[in-house]
């Protein structure tokens, strides 16, 4: 039995975690940034082909795969909220910012979980994506990455990918290196695009130039103070 995607002509298995094991994985990378919308146009073109699925709540066959096109629509509307010194609605991106990059289909499985509802599911390593968030303490003076709560910062998205994997069927620990592991290099291109495209954010902190963890693509910096949740915290990014 598949579970078949019309749009996109894809067949993935129907299978459950009993028969396919439990995936564990370990040390993640993460790249918290964000993009403008042409950044993040670029971005997605350097790594096609690839697959974008939905992975935080369940979904039908037609709705299980987010097309390159209607990811890309949605981020233009968060980015431009952001211009325009607007919060971003985080119910019209919550779902296609938790979602899953996989370069080939095979590593997934579909759970049925309900009738004709399922949970997509991988066997093997996979590009996580979040929504990112964060917040600077005033007790420790430093920025935190990944908060939620009253102060957290929408910041784009967070690119994941685990280095230690262990297999559900053989228990065997091993690295998430070569090509057993096609995701591998799809994660290597991100790493390097932005290395290449990007800063890591610098804030001024009480009259102090002080750097963050995440990044920004560097054509967000002639918009970035417009950035609501920025003048609501007295937060500044150094532009020049």
């Amino acid at each position: 039995m598949s579970f078949f995607i019309e749009e996109e002509g894809l067949a993935i298995r129907v299978s459950n975690p009993k028969e396919e094991g439990v995936v564990k994985v370990s040390k993640f990378l993460k790249i918290p940034i964000l993009l403008d919308l042409i950044e993040m146009e670029d971005l997605l073109s350097l790594l096609s082909p690839f697959f974008i699925f939905i992975v935080s709540e369940l979904v039908d066959a037609n709705k299980a795969l987010i097309s390159k096109n209607h990811f890309l629509a949605l981020y233009q509307e968060y980015v431009g909220a952001l211009q325009e010194g607007r919060i971003p609605d985080e119910k019209k991106y919550r779902s296609p910012f938790s979602s899953i990059f996989t370069r080939e289909t095979n590593l997934l499985y579909a759970h049925e979980v309900k009738e004709k509802l399922f949970l997509i599911k991988s066997i093997q390593p996979i590009i996580q994506l979040q929504s990112h968030f964060f917040s600077f303490s005033n007790l420790d003076q430093k920025f935190h990455s990944m908060v939620l709560g009253k102060g957290k910062i929408t910041w784009g998205v967070q690119f994941s990918y685990p280095q230690i994997f262990q297999d559900p069927k053989t228990d065997e620990i091993v690295k998430v290196a070569g090509e057993s592991f096609p995701n591998t290099h799809l994660f290597h291109q991100i790493q390097k695009w932005v290395r290449a495209n990007t800063l890591p954010t610098p804030f001024f902190v009480e009259g102090k130039k002080v750097f963050s963890i995440f990044r920004l693509g560097k054509k967000c910096f002639s918009w970035i103070n417009s950035h609501r949740g920025l003048k609501e915290t007295n937060l500044q990014v150094v532009v020049s």
